[in-house]
């Protein structure tokens, strides 16, 4: 049996530990936070609990293969079914542009790009990338990658081609080039300075559909907590972790705030960056996130305003929504122009910054010869820098998973991950009995 350390009690920390004890391992959680769940228990302000992600997720297999190799099918812990379609605005002209557009369906989709628009090239371009999200899928999301390995898949993926030039080529309408292209903008990336496979996540959407949890992300944690009972892992809140302990230039086990806990391996899971696992992010746009509460009128699960200020908005409970914004931007002002009457407005918040405040993380220990700094291609780089890898391990005995592996990483990307290092690190051998 092998002993292994979790940092966080997140998603990325949980789904990783229920794997591992499935498979047989000894694991320990920890996390700085009073309780386990990470994000998914929202940020509490006065004791309202505002989501500070949107509520849907794509990709349902992800999640129930998770609950499948952690013990028991989904459905035994947790619903998962269909969610509302995300409607969109776009503003601009005199008379807003509105319409829903379904997901996990083509036909659906075609039908209602056919009617708005009179036509429809959205379909067919998301066709091609049919073959580029199964690359990506099977050589990068669902395995251990270094960043050669991505790399090496540039013939097979679209990164020699920016998002803005392949949306532009191929849709050739501005309101279709926003749709395709504003979600980026929204996270702070100029889409001619990202690559164009990144346009497969519209693909997957419309493939696989929305979907959410029963009880929404309260209770895909509570359905997690209650799975790693079960399976005996034990969390150990309010310990903060931090870093990592190394001798020889492997992990060997973390270092808390009281004593060093040695492990044969480290699973990171924590936002609490180690130093050195990342170059330097291109340039973004601060993002800003505010509560809403509307009184008679409904915003509904899903929404994206398109136009001069992007934003994008979400349920967060009964009559509250969640938006996403640049730094900036009058979110009222939006509301108005979308046609929230004002008598409605009960309240708009600036909610705190979800990023917690942090000291970098350390790396302790003796016989450090082993440097955890990504390895720079220097005049080489490319858009594969910028292709996300859920899952690596940047030294022996060491594994980075969810935010920490990516920024902003979704739930889907980093369920895949720790699938991934559950499959690296294996199964306990079974004892064979020679009586």
């Amino acid at each position: 049996m092998s002993s292994i350390a979790v940092v966080g009690a997140g998603f990325a920390g949980m789904s990783a530990a229920a794997r591992l004890a499935k498979l047989g391992h000894d694991v320990i959680v920890f996390d700085s936070a009073a309780q386990a769940g990470g994000r998914l228990n929202g940020i509490s302000i006065d004791g309202v609990v505002w989501q500070p992600s949107a509520m849907t997720v794509t990709l349902p297999g992800v999640f129930r293969d998770l609950f499948r190799k952690s013990g028991r099918v989904m459905t035994a812990a947790l619903d998962i079914f269909p969610a509302e379609p995300r409607r969109h605005i776009f503003l601009g002209s005199r008379t807003p542009l509105t319409f829903a557009l379904p997901t996990g369906t083509r036909s659906a989709q075609h039908d209602v790009m056919a009617e708005v628009f009179g036509r429809d090239p959205w379909s067919g371009w998301l066709d091609s990338f049919d073959n580029e999200w199964d690359i990506a899928r099977r050589f990068i999301y669902e395995v251990l990658t270094t960043e050669d390995d991505i790399v090496a898949l540039e013939g097979r993926l679209q990164l020699d081609k920016s998002a803005y030039r392949l949306a532009h080529k191929a849709l050739k309408h501005r309101q279709l080039e926003a749709l395709a292209l504003d979600r980026w903008r929204l996270h702070g990336f100029d889409p001619k300075k990202v690559p164009g496979t990144w346009h497969m996540w519209h693909y997957v959407e419309r493939n696989f559909g929305l979907w959410r949890f029963d009880g929404d992300m309260d209770g895909l944690a509570q359905a997690l907590i209650k799975r790693l009972a079960e399976r005996k892992v034990e969390i150990r809140t309010s310990t903060p972790v931090l870093g990592v302990h190394m001798k020889f230039g492997r992990v060997i086990g973390i270092q808390t705030e009281d004593e060093v806990w040695e492990s044969d391996f480290v699973v990171w899971a924590s936002g609490h960056q180690l130093p050195g696992l990342f170059d330097e992010n291109p340039q973004r746009t601060t993002r800003v996130y505010t509560g809403i509460e509307l009184d008679g009128y409904d915003l509904g699960q899903s929404l994206f305003v398109h136009g001069n200020h992007l934003m994008q908005v979400w349920d967060s409970g009964p009559q509250r929504w969640v938006a996403q914004t640049h730094k900036g931007t009058d979110v009222g002002r939006l509301l108005k122009k979308i046609g929230v009457p004002n008598e409605s407005l009960v309240s708009i918040d600036r909610l705190p910054p979800l990023e917690r405040e942090q000291q970098p993380a350390v790396i302790s220990g003796s016989g450090l010869n082993l440097d955890l700094k990504s390895k720079s291609r220097g005049n080489s780089a490319s858009f594969a820098d910028l292709i996300a890898r859920p899952a690596f391990s940047p030294a022996p005995g060491l594994y980075v998973v969810g935010g920490s592996a990516v920024a902003d990483s979704s739930l889907e990307l980093t369920g895949m991950g720790t699938a991934a290092v559950a499959e690296e690190i294996g199964a306990v051998p079974r004892q064979v009995s020679l009586g």
